[in-house]
Protein backbone atom coordinates (compact mmCIF):
# COMPACT_ATOMS: atom_id res chain seq x y z
CA UNK A 1 0.00 0.00 0.00
CA UNK A 2 1.31 3.28 -1.21
CA UNK A 3 1.91 6.42 1.25
CA UNK A 4 1.80 10.25 0.64
CA UNK A 5 3.16 12.60 3.00
CA UNK A 6 0.63 16.17 2.16
CA UNK A 7 0.08 19.65 4.14
CA UNK A 8 -1.96 18.56 6.78
CA UNK A 9 -5.43 20.20 6.95
CA UNK A 10 -7.84 20.98 9.71
CA UNK A 11 -10.12 18.26 8.72
CA UNK A 12 -6.89 15.56 8.52
CA UNK A 13 -6.94 16.81 12.19
CA UNK A 14 -10.52 16.21 12.51
CA UNK A 15 -9.90 12.45 11.60
CA UNK A 16 -6.68 12.23 13.74
CA UNK A 17 -8.59 13.91 16.83
CA UNK A 18 -11.20 11.07 16.30
CA UNK A 19 -8.45 8.58 17.61
CA UNK A 20 -8.17 10.26 20.41
CA UNK A 21 -11.13 8.97 23.66
CA UNK A 22 -9.81 10.49 27.06
CA UNK A 23 -7.78 13.55 28.37
CA UNK A 24 -4.93 11.01 29.12
CA UNK A 25 -4.45 9.71 25.51
CA UNK A 26 -4.67 13.59 24.18
CA UNK A 27 -2.22 14.62 26.36
CA UNK A 28 0.29 11.58 25.34
CA UNK A 29 -0.25 12.22 21.61
CA UNK A 30 -0.20 16.24 22.08
CA UNK A 31 1.59 17.40 25.37
CA UNK A 32 0.54 19.44 28.11
CA UNK A 33 -0.96 22.56 25.80
CA UNK A 34 -3.46 20.52 24.56
CA UNK A 35 -7.37 21.17 26.09
CA UNK A 36 -9.52 18.72 26.53
CA UNK A 37 -11.53 18.00 25.50
CA UNK A 38 -10.35 18.69 21.92
CA UNK A 39 -11.39 20.68 19.12
CA UNK A 40 -10.65 21.00 15.30
CA UNK A 41 -10.17 24.79 15.71
CA UNK A 42 -9.16 25.20 18.76
CA UNK A 43 -6.54 22.17 18.70
CA UNK A 44 -5.33 23.33 15.18
CA UNK A 45 -4.31 26.54 17.05
CA UNK A 46 -3.07 25.15 19.89
CA UNK A 47 0.01 22.54 17.97
CA UNK A 48 0.89 25.74 15.82
CA UNK A 49 -0.14 24.37 13.11
CA UNK A 50 0.96 26.52 9.57
CA UNK A 51 1.72 25.69 6.18
CA UNK A 52 4.88 24.20 5.77
CA UNK A 53 5.34 22.78 9.75
CA UNK A 54 1.83 19.83 9.92
CA UNK A 55 1.86 16.66 7.26
CA UNK A 56 -0.63 14.01 7.27
CA UNK A 57 0.30 10.58 5.80
CA UNK A 58 -2.41 9.34 3.69
CA UNK A 59 -2.65 5.64 2.21
CA UNK A 60 -3.66 5.54 -1.58
CA UNK A 61 -7.65 5.58 -0.86
CA UNK A 62 -6.80 9.09 1.00
CA UNK A 63 -7.49 7.73 4.31
CA UNK A 64 -5.14 9.17 7.41
CA UNK A 65 -2.26 7.37 8.24
CA UNK A 66 -0.49 9.54 10.15
CA UNK A 67 -0.22 13.18 11.40
CA UNK A 68 3.05 15.04 12.48
CA UNK A 69 4.59 18.13 12.58
CA UNK A 70 8.23 19.46 12.04
CA UNK A 71 8.68 22.34 14.61
CA UNK A 72 11.96 24.72 14.78
CA UNK A 73 13.47 24.85 17.74
CA UNK A 74 17.43 26.05 18.41
CA UNK A 75 19.06 27.68 15.17
CA UNK A 76 19.81 24.23 13.29
CA UNK A 77 17.22 21.63 14.54
CA UNK A 78 13.85 20.72 13.95
CA UNK A 79 11.72 18.92 16.48
CA UNK A 80 9.55 15.95 14.82
CA UNK A 81 6.46 15.94 16.94
CA UNK A 82 2.81 14.07 17.41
Amino acid sequence: MPFSLLPATPEHLRTVLQWVTCAEELKLWGGDRLTWPPDVEKTWREIGAQDGNTFTLVDDAGAVAGFGQALARAPGTVHLGR
